[in-house]
């Protein structure tokens, strides 16, 4: 639908007379491309209305039916080569009322109503409204009768109503609207949504955090940015599964994690200024950080997405387990004070934590209130009759329960060098094709502490060495008070996990 945004009402009458909408609606203008950067600021082609770019000064008051309430206009731009017709047609309107060679241009259709598709369709719109002409194929179509002119056009038509906001002496909802973001983004509880609100809501609105000019403040360790590259969107959906997306097509869709948001927000920044807040923010170690943000870097890659050069000379590129020579004593091989096996032990850790094996994951399966109260005259129960065979399960049996598994259930877990590893360390051991755990593994507050055995149920648990303690409530008492962020100078003690084995302090 075309008609001429010169005239000061036009955009009142295609509302009010042909689309039948409210009459805030703004229309797009179009424009030849050649002559684009002479009406409007821009420089680039737009052929399928997806820039808006200011309305130079000189033309907002002759073009009132495209320009918008602050200056813009949703443009729509044509060569001579794309569509002939509108190209020419511009520039004779251009030729007859003088001005610019710019057109009102919207779609056929009317609020509500998909856009014609069928001469059918088209016929039905035009009589329903007051359309006055039409090109159909090669016919041009008039109504019969007298053709109203403009100033007919206008008669009685309504004053336009346009939206102000709430009413005086309303009460504001900002405070509630506030509630709400800080919910969506998990900041805060909400005591006026349901989860299940959330959920939808967070489905439907939290992509738009971006451009919020009330709530613009970043949940983030970094400032939100969806455009990450030439290609690559992130589309943010907190509650439900923020996704990757590479628009360009050669990339699978990602989900994103909580936690990978934040590393990818942060590695446009220096990692001087971003880093340790980073790490603090998703509870990671410096090793593990290293080796999250290493991964980061891959994607980041893998999607052309662009990001600060100094954070490659902080991570490792890759994670190579590296098998050491088994050594009679569990962990022996720390007495060597230059013996470094951090990056190799995060790759574990990681294993353990992606089958879900937290305090809260063991104590949810085998229905105890903590770790403490696993009972010795129950492990035989819990193992045969509790727990399923999955990673969780055979992971709860092999460092909780005493139980054994078998060597093809244990590498549905971990990789065959993961294994050795373990072995080597004296973690676990092999008998007869099937593994038993030669530690317990506590959880506590995300870390993973290994013990000997709490019970000593079986002729090899016998230690030729004094025993490192199994983790009691004053140790899990020790891990919550300790320090978890940098600070200045307090008033503390240096805290001990004391004991004569090597590794185990």
């Amino acid at each position: 639908i075309m008609a001429d945004p010169a005239f000061i009402r036009m955009k009142d009458v295609v509302n009010a007379r042909v689309k039948f909408r409210e009459a805030f609606r703004p229309f797009a203008p179009f424009v030849p491309l050649d002559r684009a950067d002479e009406v409007f600021e821009l420089s680039a082609s737009s052929p399928y209305m997806l820039l808006v770019a200011p309305v130079r000064d000189e033309f907002r008051e002759s073009l009132p039916a495209i320009t918008h309430e602050d200056g813009t206009g949703r443009i729509q731009t044509c060569t001579k080569d794309q569509n002939p017709f509108f190209y020419q047609l511009c520039l004779e309107v251009e030729n007859i009322r003088g001005g610019a060679p710019v057109l009102l241009n919207t779609s056929f259709n009317v609020a509500g109503q998909p856009i014609v598709e069928t001469p059918g369709e088209a016929l039905e719109t035009f009589w329903r409204t007051d359309i006055e002409f039409m090109a159909l194929e090669d016919r041009f179509i008039s109504k019969q009768g007298k053709l109203k002119g403009y100033a007919e056009h206008i008669v009685g038509l309504p004053d336009p109503v346009m939206p102000q906001g709430l009413p005086a002496g309303q009460q504001s909802v900002r405070e509630l609207m506030s509630e709400l973001d800080s919910a969506l983004f998990k900041t805060s509880l909400s005591r006026n949504w349901s989860e299940l609100e959330i959920k939808e809501l967070s489905n439907l609105g939290a992509r738009f955090k971006e451009t919020s000019k009330l709530f613009n403040e970043s949940p983030y360790v970094s400032n939100i940015r969806t455009q990450l590259g030439p290609h690559a969107t992130m589309i943010l959906d907190p509650w439900n599964g923020s996704v990757l997306v590479d628009e360009s097509g050669s990339e699978n869709e990602l989900t994103l994690s909580l936690e990978q948001i934040e590393i990818l927000l942060a590695l446009s920044n220096k990692p001087s200024e971003v880093s340790e807040i980073l790490r603090l923010k998703i509870g990671a170690t410096p090793e593990e950080l290293r080796m999250l943000i290493a991964e980061m870097i891959q994607v980041a890659e893998k999607f052309k997405i662009e990001i600060d050069a100094d954070w490659r000379s902080e991570v490792v590129d890759e994670v190579s387990l590296q098998i050491i020579d088994i050594s009679e004593d569990t962990l022996g091989q720390f007495e060597d004070a230059h013996f470094d096996l951090g990056s190799d032990l995060s790759q574990l850790r990681k294993r353990f934590l992606q089958v879900g094996y937290s305090e809260d994951g063991i104590c949810e399966r085998l229905g105890v209130e903590s770790l403490q109260s696993i009972e010795p005259t129950k492990l035989s129960y819990y193992d045969r009759f509790l727990l399923a065979q999955d990673g969780l399960g055979d992971l709860i049996r092999l460092f909780q329960l005493r139980a054994s598994i078998s060597a093809e259930r244990l590498r549905n877990i971990f990789s065959e060098d993961e294994v050795k590893l373990m072995i080597a360390l004296g973690l676990i051991s092999e008998n007869q094709d099937e593994y038993s755990g030669r530690v317990d593994i506590f959880s506590v507050d995300g870390l993973l502490i290994a013990t000997d055995h709490r019970y000593m149920l079986k002729p090899e648990d016998t230690l030729s060495e004094d025993p490192v303690m199994y983790i009691g409530m004053d140790s899990f008492g020790l891990v919550q008070s300790a320090p978890k962020s940098s600070g200045g100078y307090c008033l503390g003690s240096l805290l001990w996990f004391g004991c004569s084995r090597p590794g185990g302090n």
